[in-house]
């Protein structure tokens, strides 16, 4: 074997690695060997057919890519202390010669440890961090850590700020879906602000009513929110309205609906908040408005 170095580029070395026919031959008869039973040569039992009849028919170079695959490991590390690389990466190489005079020959590129020259460091002085951490960062610290470790569970509390909301929303303006506005299974932080203004708080204190699948939010005007319960068809409903003094405010909580299995267990219920300033007007006209504004 014969190591020789062809040329170094920054950190990338080219060198040309020979290996004298005898020792690729040996490592043909190997591959040879290791790969005979794959080939079926008329005349021959599996396996049985000699390497000159085999490489006869499938040409004289049958055998040479499993013995470079052999051999070229077991000579690599001399190769590599005769020129004294220290290599960080994995060789690419390329056959140069096949030939019974000269072996083979293959040219190596790879890459290796840079060089450089260490400066002066002795004597360097440092100047000392001190760091005072108070007993505020470190809790900051700790709830970050454990904000970061959390996961989310299900439950059947009433939402609060901080609180995780899975909700599928659909916005509209003037009856119309806007663009961007539609998503499902969204993950909504009570409190982050993400929303526009006044949507999070008008879930704060809101449950999720099995059964009652839909909330819709509709936007009044720029910062004025209304929700309403949709899909309750599944559900009876009991409408409780509360005894009204005139006149009713914008806002003001006018009743409730409370919803029903089929067997009568209550499983939720939703105020009824007016949307207008109301001075008297009849109870049937009081209904109409209710569920018609």
């Amino acid at each position: 074997m014969k190591a020789e170095l062809i040329k170094k580029e920054g950190n990338v070395v080219n060198f040309k690695l020979t290996i004298d026919n005898d020792k690729f031959e040996a490592a043909i008869n190997k591959a040879y060997n290791k790969n005979k039973g794959r080939f079926n040569i008329a005349g021959f039992r599996k396996g049985k057919a000699p390497r000159r009849i085999i490489e006869n028919n499938y040409g004289k170079g049958v055998f040479y890519e499993e013995a470079i695959d052999i051999v070229f490991p077991e000579v690599y590390p001399s190769a590599l202390d005769e020129l004294q690389l220290a290599p960080i990466d994995r060789p690419s190489i390329d056959v140069e010669e096949i030939s019974k005079d000269n072996g083979l020959v293959l040219v190596v590129e790879v890459e290796v440890q840079p060089e450089f020259e260490l400066g002066q460091y002795k004597g360097i002085e440092v100047a000392k961090v001190d760091y005072n951490v108070t007993d505020e960062e470190v809790d900051a610290k700790l709830n970050e850590l454990q904000e970061r470790a959390s996961r989310l569970v299900d439950s059947d509390k009433e939402i609060e700020n901080g609180d995780t909301a899975n909700i599928d929303f659909e916005g509209f303006k003037d009856g119309v879906a806007f663009e961007g506005g539609k998503a499902e299974g969204h993950n909504l932080v009570i409190g982050s602000g993400s929303f526009i203004p006044g949507f999070e708080d008008q879930l704060i204190g809101k449950k999720y009513i099995k059964g009652l699948e839909e909330l819709e939010v509709t936007l009044k005007s720029e910062d004025e929110l209304y929700a309403t319960l949709k899909n309750t068809e599944n559900l009876k409903s009991q409408i409780t309205l509360k005894e009204l003094k005139y006149p009713v405010k914008k806002g003001d909580t006018i009743g409730v609906i409370k919803y029903f299995t089929e067997t009568g267990q209550v499983i939720g219920s939703v105020d009824i908040i007016s949307a207008n300033d109301v001075d008297n007007i009849s109870f049937i006209t009081k209904i109409k408005m209710i569920f018609t504004d």
